[in-house]
């Protein structure tokens, strides 16, 4: 055997190993690791942004208004990931894989977007240059996110996507508090402009997750390096816009779809609808400061992850996705009506953040349950558009109850918006009656 034949055996041996080692459909572990840290990635500047950031705002004499238009321009990018999905499931480079490209790609705009808010000088004043970079770090994070779901579809296999949703929002969920407390305590000592950054920094170092961890066995590291197309990932693929919509159309266009994003539109509504209303009422009606509420979202949230990522194993796996979000939205409109009708008994610091720990439960299994409902509904082969659709109206729904907010509380008691509350809730009851996941699935099967 010559050197260069050695030379290339050995290296081949190498390259293989690594990626045995580093293939995500060969371990459920990596799986979790990897799906994990980049929710985290999402939830921190969330965190930081749609809960430490508004308590700041509201600290400083800003209302319902303004910062109900700060988080529902900033989270409008979330509204059309439907324009993000037909280019995921078009385009790729599949010899890195057939999601990781897009991934590293958001990822590290996500990161460079996030970094310029840091130089943003007296955000108060100049709110409409944060609302601005803002929606862009959002863009990048919305492609980031559809990409992710995208590959979690593609690589996780069915009976493991109750717990691995689990594992995914509930890193997510951490990712909200860490950003929520610790933003909360940066902004107080630091300011604006060096906690951004930090929080900027710390997604670049998850960066090196999807950087170190291929989709599938024999695919290239790095666009220079050595590896190849799997054959999964050539049969998934789409080649013509012709092709992607047909699919799409077959996928999509039957009457359980339909219900299920209008039960998801209208429980994110209620939720939405709650998100603004929280800083406003602990600050400027409880008297607490910024980082106090920051503090308690952020404990609420670590509750919320333990006992949701619980259920995500146990009553999840159990119930399925449907029955699970029928109970959370019978518990969410009992949370409701019960606030509504003890308006000024619940309105001291101890109910109050009782309050905000339920929400924060409820919250978090009803977007695990809708998480896992979804997942269900898709076909892999246009799976990025087709969640990422399911999700736009989802996000949407919370988006326009944000939005309303501030209107409402000009017109409406706090008692009467809960019971409004309650009202859209329940609704999504009756969208769910119908919605038969084992059929849509017998469904998908036939599908060539």
């Amino acid at each position: 055997m010559d050197t260069e034949t050695y030379r290339n055996t050995l290296d081949f041996r190498i390259h293989n190993r690594l990626n045995i080692h580093t293939a995500l459909s060969e371990s459920s572990l990596l799986r979790y690791i990897l799906f994990s840290a980049l929710y985290f990635a999402q939830g921190l500047p969330n965190g930081l942004m749609m809960v430490a950031f508004p308590a700041w705002l509201a600290e400083r004499q800003l209302g319902t208004a303004e910062i109900g238009s700060f988080i529902a321009i900033v989270s409008i990018p979330t509204s059309f990931k439907f324009l993000m999905g037909p280019l995921l499931d078009r385009y790729g480079f599949l010899p890195m894989g057939r999601r990781r490209p897009w991934v590293l790609v958001a990822q590290l705009g996500f990161f460079i977007t996030f970094a310029l808010i840091s130089g943003v000088s007296d955000p108060v004043k100049n709110l409409d240059h944060v609302i601005f970079i803002g929606f862009i770090v959002t863009i990048f994070m919305t492609l980031q996110d559809v990409a992710v779901d995208g590959l979690a579809i593609e690589i996780i296999p069915i009976e493991e996507r109750a717990r691995a949703n689990g594992f995914m929002w509930g890193s997510k969920t951490l990712g909200i508090a860490a950003g929520a407390s610790g933003g909360g305590v940066l902004l107080s000592i630091f300011g604006f402009g060096p906690t951004v950054l930090t929080v900027a920094i710390l997604i670049g170092l998850i960066t090196v997750f999807p950087l170190i961890l291929r989709e599938r066995q024999g695919e290239r590291f790095l666009p220079w390096t050595r590896g190849r197309a799997s054959e999964v990932a050539i049969r998934l693929q789409l080649h013509t816009w012709k092709t992607l919509g047909r699919g799409l159309l077959r996928a999509l266009w039957t009457p359980v779809n339909f219900k299920a994003i209008g039960a998801a539109f209208l429980f994110m509504f209620g939720l939405g609808l709650l998100q603004p209303l929280l800083p406003v009422l602990s600050v400027q009606e409880l008297g607490w400061n910024h980082k106090e509420f920051s503090n308690l979202f952020a404990l609420a949230g670590i509750i919320a992850c333990i006992v949701g990522m619980f259920l995500s194993a146990t009553i999840l796996n159990r119930l399925g996705p449907i029955r699970t979000l029928v109970l959370i939205t019978l518990l969410f409109m009992i949370l409701e009506i019960g606030a509504g009708s003890a308006i000024h008994v619940w309105m001291t610091r101890t109910a109050f953040a009782i309050f905000v720990i339920s929400f924060s439960i409820i919250k978090f299994c009803g977007i695990v349950a809708i998480l896992a409902m979804f997942m269900n509904m898709c076909w892999k082969r246009v799976a990025a558009t087709q969640f990422a659709l399911f999700m736009a109206f989802a996000n949407l729904g919370a988006s326009a109850g944000a939005a309303l907010a501030g209107p409402l509380d000009t017109v409406f008691e706090y008692a009467h918006i809960f019971f409004l509350m309650a009202f859209v809730i329940g609704l999504v009851l009756l969208l769910l009656r119908s919605v038969d996941l084992k059929a849509h699935q017998e469904y998908l099967n036939s599908l060539a």
